[in-house]
């Protein structure tokens, strides 16, 4: 035992006593554990029975070793009768059953026959019922105890919670608006924030005793016949970080570093990494983020197409923008409260599912919110609808004051202010749609970019795969092959968009300087092995369908003008690239350890698009998106990455239609110095090298640093009116701003 944990509960100047009297406790009785000595403590009237009950409920959730678990079954009788099976979970089942003694109906949970004589199973199983039945709160379902199944196997009986799951509860709340209805008062948004209040006091008493959940999802929290909220299934649930609170001897399972448990649309990008031992209450907190991104919106916060794409949503901290599945407005406190609960920073969250919950309680109370504090102007309204009474007197005696004088004024100017009103109602629509042009550019280029992040993850994730396993050897060809008349592919010829010649059925490999290749003849074999997975990336960039027999017209096309994707490629740690297409162009003395995106990719998790580089190969500037690779117990091993070049960001991406001949486009990254610009289109091809320069336009800037993600501003440099609109990006750290002569930009909007 712990005998911190009993200290904890008297001042500082006791615990010297408390170490000496469990000492001459173990010696006299051969017992350690807690429960046992508290007792004693109580009964030397050393403890009142109140601090006795504190210290038993309010301590840290203690688990069984292994050893125990083995005959436990045999140990214990059986005690309900089995009714109907209720249903099926991926460790056990759930039956409906009967207590003779009690009169009652309760849940009888056992191992599923599939698990019989896994030990891990049975270890979780136990570790399960242990952890719930400890946390004793309204909010988590009572366990009554163990006991032997009809079959002689492990089980537990709990509460027969009748209700529905809150996932069934949001589709009700869901179907009102579908049918164009507005919710009743149990299904409006007051009645749906109090029962996820009542799930995040469950999980806040939890993080207390030192346990998190791991997977919290709108089927694992139920609303009662009663309309209480239980939060269930706490079968992957562990003691937070490294922890294993054990009565004695080892525990027999833990869950690996890198392996994945819980549910992908509801995971923390923490937990979606296989960061396991790094979880603590803030992971949950993420996890509840995104189910009130759901209550509030009604639609999931994450949905992607396959389970590797919700995967990779879930690891980059990706949710589907915030909009009501009825388009109504959702207040801007609670778009504050689920951007902070929901950051893939977990230190810029909440500090606890507390802090989360109290921000909720002034949202009902109609106070402000610490996720998105008021402006001086709504502090002002927010007094003003708390004081109707006494805003209205001070109004009625300001006009009556000045009635007299107002009057005069009043017909003196009436048609210039409408003339003038009217001039500015059409200026400021027609800056919405400058604004509006240029968001919804943004919102094409996120989703697009977003898109080549997911090529890339699939990418990394297949090469990460590849280089687990041994490869047979195969044909290679390195810079020297390409390069030397009758060695190279022989499927090289002339591309006329890469103006080199080039192969599609071999990648081109390279070695950084010094490296012994004879020594890593595995690794290379590897790496070879990945040809499909560069090529299949590289095809998807065009298009889904550009596979199987589309892909020859599709390679037809990468030689004569060209695919989104320019090059595809992965290089390790050992100082070896493969890249797609090949063509054996790299700059002397090439190492890919030593470039800006690998070792941008390797101090990031996720993916990392990087500023403008010159391509060794003769491609002009180009973007970068790389991710890095681990292996199975999370070390690093490299980088895979894809390249865009600069002439098909600007021409694709950059350029805002109606704008384009009146405006300058850029992308700025996070420290204000611009990414590309579309006057670059014309020397892009060309250029041999870049300098990341800062965003020239000061008052611009100044107008991003204050945190708007999208807006306008008019302003003079020199002696040009200039306007400008931008729209910060989701996917990317990186804003999209238009620059251009105020009267030219207002003049397209107004067409």
């Amino acid at each position: 035992m712990n005998i911190a944990r009993l200290q904890a509960f008297f001042p500082k100047d006791r615990h010297a006593d408390i170490e000496k009297v469990f000492q001459h406790y173990v010696r006299k009785y051969k017992r350690d554990d807690l429960a046992s000595f508290v007792g004693y403590l109580h009964k030397k009237e050393l403890l009142t029975a109140e601090t006795m009950r504190d210290i038993l409920t309010l301590g840290e959730v203690t688990l069984s070793s292994g050893e125990m678990h083995e005959d436990l079954a045999e140990r214990l009788p059986v005690r309900h009768e089995r009714l109907a099976l209720m249903g099926k979970g991926a460790m056990g089942q759930v039956f409906v059953g009967h207590d003779e003694d009690l009169m009652r109906t309760v849940a009888v949970k056992r191992i599923d026959p599939r698990h019989d004589g896994k030990r891990n199973v049975l270890s979780r199983f136990v570790s399960e019922a242990q952890i719930t039945a400890q946390l004793d709160h309204p909010n988590i379902v009572p366990i009554y105890g163990f006991e032997r199944d009809e079959d002689g196997s492990l089980a537990y009986s709990m509460k027969l919670v009748r209700g529905i799951e809150l996932k069934e509860y949001l589709a009700d709340a869901r179907a009102f608006h579908e049918r164009g209805e507005t919710p009743d008062a149990d299904h409006e948004l007051a009645a749906r924030l109090e029962r996820f209040l009542s799930a995040c006091n469950a999980l806040a008493y939890a993080h207390r005793r030192g346990i998190i959940h791991r997977d919290l999802k709108p089927a694992n929290i139920m609303i009662g016949a009663f309309h209480q909220v239980l939060v269930m299934d706490w079968g992957i649930a562990r003691p937070i970080g490294d922890r294993q609170r054990v009565t004695d001897g080892p525990v027999r399972e833990q869950t690996r570093a890198g392996t994945l448990v819980g549910t992908p649309n509801y995971m923390s990008p923490e937990q979606a990494r296989g960061l396991n031992h790094e979880l603590d209450g803030r992971s949950d907190q993420y996890a509840l983020g995104l189910i009130l991104f759901e209550l509030v919106s009604l639609q999931p916060a994450i949905r992607g197409e396959t389970k590797v794409d919700t995967l990779m949503m879930a690891a980059e901290g990706r949710t589907r923008p915030l909009e009501h599945v009825a388009n109504d407005t959702i207040p801007r406190e609670l778009v504050g409260i689920i951007d902070k609960a929901t950051q893939v920073d977990p230190n810029l969250r909440y500090e606890s599912v507390d802090a989360l919950a109290a921000d909720i309680r002034r949202f009902l109370r109609d106070e402000a919110v610490l996720a998105r504090p008021d402006s001086p102007i709504q502090k002002l309204q927010r007094w003003i609808s708390h004081h109707r009474a006494t805003t209205l007197a001070i109004v009625s005696a300001l006009v009556l004051t000045s009635v007299g004088v107002g009057a005069f004024i009043f017909w003196q100017g009436q048609k210039a202010l409408e003339t003038q009103r009217r001039q500015a109602e059409a200026h400021q629509r027609q800056l919405t749609a400058v604004g509006s042009m240029v968001t919804s550019q943004a919102h094409i280029m996120d989703n697009q970019l977003r898109s080549y992040e997911s090529l890339t993850a699939g990418l990394a994730f297949s090469v990460e795969r590849a280089l687990r396993v041994p490869a047979k050897p195969a044909k290679t060809y390195f810079v020297e092959d390409f390069t030397t008349p009758g060695r190279g592919p022989p499927d090289q010829r002339l591309s006329p968009f890469y103006q080199e010649k080039l192969s599609t059925d071999f990648p081109d490999m390279v070695s950084a300087p010094g490296v012994d290749r004879a020594k890593i003849q595995g690794r290379i074999h590897q790496l070879a092995a990945i040809k499909e997975d560069l090529e299949r990336t590289m095809l998807r960039s065009f298009s889904e369908e550009a596979l199987g027999p589309a892909a020859k017209p599709a390679l037809d096309r990468l030689r004569s003008t060209g695919l989104p994707f320019v090059w595809t490629y992965a290089a390790v740690e050992e100082g070896v690239l493969v890249g797609f297409p090949g063509t054996g162009v790299y700059t002397p003395g090439y190492d890919p350890r030593e470039r800006p995106w690998y070792k941008r990719a390797k101090t990031t998790r996720g993916s990392t698009w990087g500023a403008a580089e010159a391509d060794e190969s003769g491609m002009g500037l180009l973007i970068t998106c790389a991710r890095a690779l681990y292996d199975s117990d999370g070390a690093f091993q490299g980088v895979a990455a894809i390249d865009l070049t600069f002439s098909y960001v600007i021409d694709e991406l950059l350029d805002t239609p109606k704008l384009a001949d009146v405006g300058e486009a850029f992308l700025v990254d996070a420290e204000n110095r611009v990414v590309v610009r579309s006057s670059q289109k014309d020397n892009a091809r060309d250029a041999e090298n870049y300098q990341q320069l800062p965003f020239e336009h000061s008052k611009v800037a100044a107008a991003f640093e204050e945190g708007t993600a999208t807006g306008s501003l008019e302003f003079v440099s020199g002696d040009k009116k200039l306007l400008a609109a931008w729209s910060k990006l989701e996917s990317i750290d990186w804003t999209y701003v238009v620059i251009g002569p105020a009267d030219k930009m207002l003049e397209q909007a107004a067409k």
